[in-house]
């Protein structure tokens, strides 16, 4: 491994406060792991509903014979970004 040394005399030894930052290193990360996964539930509880008005309205529209342009009034090259960027939400 090293020269002058074997592997037992060359093990990795954490002394007492390495070894305190270390696990204290770890809890944060878990801490902040469990504080994102709650915002993600969070967001993903609410995103749900919404999903299923715009379902809703989408299909009363389409019966009721509705067409619904947002980009309407809109340049091409606007509604062409916009929609480039919101693209994922649908």
């Amino acid at each position: 491994m090293f020269a002058g040394c074997d592997e037992k005399e060359c093990a990795v030894i954490l002394t007492q406060a390495e070894g305190f930052v270390l696990v204290a290193f770890m809890v944060v990360v878990l801490l902040l792991l469990g504080v994102l996964g709650g915002r993600l539930n969070a967001l993903q509880r609410n995103l749900g509903p919404l999903s299923r008005v715009k379902a809703k309205i989408d299909l009363l529209l389409k019966q009721a014979g509705i067409k619904f342009d947002p980009y309407a009034s809109v340049s091409f090259d606007m509604s062409a970004v916009s929609a480039r960027e919101t693209e994922w939400v649908d």
